[in-house]
């Protein structure tokens, strides 16, 4: 049996830095120069393509004038790439149209980002965090770094009336991070295609870049502060926040065997309405659509990672048939457990 364990054996640690991106470059894609570089009032821009002895596609990125630090990506690795990233005081937004990243803050519970989605990744300011490239996998993406007070601007409030995701977490803060997944929609993958696919060249291209990159983050903003339309008057106050954020994490532990919906609100003292509405307009998905993906994403790493039966697979990932650990792999992925592995072969 192989079982891939994770950040063991790095061959290379790649340290990503916002502010050194031809070094990064030169390190995460082989890329030594830059194809394109350019540089107005408005910020610079860079273009690398990956070495071909390194993979294939190609990476953007765009520092711009008004603290905002935009990557473009669409790449493919013939081996797996290990990273630090430091945020600092910033937070990340990334849209994802395919991507199999690990990411670990600190010593927390490793997050598998596989599905095509958008989260949004505040980081302690004294800890890094690491991210795990799966190899001959398509990362595909629109990754926004920036300042809170941004945030707050777009908004068109005050910096601590936003979400608790989004404020900056002290260092005695015990989570660590928010790393919070939610599911994309049309309006949200429509801007990052358009964004990967633009021809624009020199200053049109910064931006068109720039407005498409507000527009992803006005989205996100209207999605994390405006509540569910189907639940008039559902208020939910901090310690209701607090305990929907904990039922996620006891979730992420117990997705196997979970407990019901009725012994999460009594335990956590939220009553199952706001249980319902709040955590679907927080982390954008029900409660069985996200325990649904956790298992989807535990099916996924051991089939990829293990010689598990399916069998196996399909218990250590809490699907109680093998024909549904099958209808759901293919629905997600396009394609069966047994043609997956075939093609791992």
């Amino acid at each position: 049996m192989r079982i891939a364990l994770f950040f063991v054996a790095i061959a290379l640690l790649i340290h990503f830095d916002w502010h050194n991106i031809e070094e990064t470059a030169a390190q995460l894609l082989g890329a030594e120069e830059p194809e394109w570089y350019f540089r107005s009032s408005q910020g610079e821009a860079w273009r690398f393509a990956v070495a071909p002895a390194e993979g294939r596609g190609w990476l953007e990125y765009f520092r711009l004038s008004d603290g905002i630090n935009v990557l473009v990506m669409d790449c493919q690795f013939h081996e797996p790439r290990d990273t630090i990233v430091e945020d600092g005081k910033n937070l990340r937004f990334n849209f994802a149209l395919a991507l199999d990243v690990q990411m670990q803050a600190g010593a927390s519970r490793p997050t598998h980002a596989l599905t095509q989605s958008w989260r949004v990744i505040n980081t302690r300011n004294d800890l890094e965090m690491k991210e795990h490239f799966a190899a001959s996998h398509r990362h595909s993406w629109v990754t926004i770094h920036c300042p809170p007070d941004l945030l707050a601007d777009l908004a068109g409030k005050e910096a601590a009336d936003l979400p608790e995701m989004l404020q900056p977490l002290p260092d005695w803060y015990s989570g660590n991070s928010f790393h919070s997944p939610f599911d994309s929609d049309r309006r949200l993958s429509e801007a990052v295609s358009d964004i990967l696919l633009c021809e624009l060249e020199d200053n049109l291209r910064v931006q068109y870049v720039r407005a498409r990159s507000t527009e992803l983050l006005c989205l996100a903003l209207h999605s994390l502060l405006e509540p569910p339309r189907s639940a008039p008057g559902i208020n939910l106050t901090v310690d209701d926040e607090l305990a929907i954020r904990a039922i996620a994490e006891r979730l992420r532990t117990e997705f196997t065997d979970p407990p019901s919906i009725a012994t999460l609100a009594k335990e956590s003292g939220i009553n199952r309405n706001k249980l319902f509405y709040g955590f679907r307009n927080f982390y954008g998905v029900t409660i069985s659509r996200y325990l649904q993906n956790l298992r989807l994403e535990r099916g996924y790493e051991l089939l990829k990672t293990t010689d598990l039966s399916l069998l196996e697979i399909c218990e250590q990932a809490g699907f109680s048939h093998q024909s549904n650990f099958s209808t759901a792999i293919r629905k997600r992925f396009g394609m069966s457990p047994k043609e997956f592995r075939k093609g791992r072969g």
